[in-house]
């Protein structure tokens, strides 16, 4: 005969609709297990479901929510494959779908600044109390909740707008997620912002550009930041004279914000320039002016005169002279055998290259490019020819192939590493 061996549920109290295991065994094998329940007072069981049962045990979802609060008596049993039923099991549970008392708003104390509402309420004295649940109304009146706390009777509702209306309500909810009542709403407005946003970061840092300059601004506020305002001088003094680039709305006004503008500068006096960054928030306020100098230039850097290629041990060495203050870099071209169909080697800031590249035997022919700070590039230099002709680099013994003190097999074949 199969035996029911224990029922459990997720906790002795239980509500909604509550998942409850009842394990069982036999000497063959338990084909299905059957649960009730009923109240102390009833003398009348209800089936809550037959499962078959799998590894000793059936799992049942118990729909609590239409009981009375109370305690409840569960009954199970078990079948065997041959028909033969178990004893019945019983074991009480407490059923609670009821939440905690409803919550008292503490008007009197509420209070509200220009992005935060601090909220505040009376405790409660329920001895199942569980935590309390802020929810703040919609446009659509729905509730969304937007905080909670379980140690403290008040709650800062943040990043909210400047001048705008809010509503909020309070719920209490019990140990086990018993929603209680909700308390009264409220609703408070926010007051006028006058704290100035502040710009972050600015780039690019000081350059030289020749065609355009890729701005990006990154800016926070206590608020929201809604847009960024660029300008141009040519002034270098005190009072410069300004004109407006753009001003740069936010996708999405939040408290901090980066915004992107790509400045034209083609057509602009070639020279120092310089930009302007003014960050603006949701309620207007503007933040300090901070401005970057930097330099319009395309002007192409003098071409090197002066290349020359020497054969060393295994390479070919460039040396050259730089001819302008404002090269950034060099760019390396070579052409190999034929002579005349170049093609990029390498780039380098130093004012020679070693072409450890090169084949013994090979002929080749070097150019380069001087690229300054804006990209401005110069005409190809003088053209210099080498070649690798003897190998006088004697090789170096490494060691061997197998580490010493190493176990070999007899007759082992060692290889050199050179």
């Amino acid at each position: 005969m199969p035996e029911v061996k224990g029922i459990t549920a997720e906790k002795d109290r239980i509500n909604k609709t509550a998942k409850i295991t009842v394990a069982a065994e036999d000497n063959l094998s338990v084909d299905t297990i059957s649960l009730e329940y009923m109240t102390l007072l009833d003398e009348e069981w209800f089936l809550v479901g037959e499962s078959s049962c799998k590894d000793g045990s059936a799992v049942f979802e118990w729909d609590t929510t239409d009981l009375i609060d109370g305690s409840y008596k569960l009954r199970a049993t078990a079948v065997d494959s041959n028909g033969n039923k178990s004893l019945p099991f019983e074991k009480i549970f407490t059923v609670d779908n009821t939440g905690i008392s409803k919550i008292v708003l503490d008007k009197d104390n509420c209070t509200a600044a220009s992005t935060h509402i601090t909220l505040r309420w009376n405790d409660v004295t329920d001895t199942d109390f569980g935590y309390f649940a802020v929810e703040q109304k919609n446009e659509d009146g729905t509730f969304t909740e937007v905080g909670t706390t379980k140690d403290t009777t008040g709650l800062h509702v943040q990043k909210l707008m400047p001048d705008k209306e809010y509503t909020f309500r309070v719920v209490g909810y019990d140990d086990i997620g018993n929603r209680g009542e909700e308390s009264d709403e409220i609703t408070l407005s926010t007051k006028s912002d006058t704290i100035s946003p502040a710009i972050t970061a600015f780039y690019p840092e000081s350059k030289a550009f020749n065609s355009k300059i890729d701005i990006s601004i990154s800016a926070a506020d206590n608020a929201a930041v809604s847009s960024v305002k660029l300008r141009y001088s040519y002034d270098s003094g005190d009072d410069k004279v300004w004109y407006d680039i753009a001003e740069i709305t936010a996708d999405s006004e939040k408290a901090e914000n980066t915004f992107k503008h790509s400045f034209d500068v083609l057509s602009m006096n070639e020279g120092k320039i310089y930009i302007q960054a003014i960050a603006v928030d949701s309620s207007g306020n503007e933040s300090n002016a901070v401005v970057n100098e930097y330099i319009v230039d395309r002007t192409a850097p003098e071409a090197v005169s002066d290349l020359t290629a020497q054969t060393g041990e295994g390479n070919i060495h460039l040396i050259w002279t730089v001819t302008s203050e404002d090269t950034e870099k060099f760019v390396i071209y070579r052409s190999e055998g034929s002579l005349g169909s170049y093609s990029k080697l390498a780039e380098c800031s130093t004012k020679d290259y070693y072409d450890t590249s090169a084949k013994l035997g090979s002929l080749y022919s070097y150019k380069i490019v001087a690229v300054d700070m804006a990209g401005n590039k110069s005409e190809y230099s003088n053209e210099a020819i080498a070649q690798i002709t003897d190998d006088n680099i004697k090789p170096k013994f490494l060691g061997f192939s197998i580490k010493s003190g190493s176990s070999v097999p007899a007759n082992p074949k060692l290889k050199a590493v050179t």
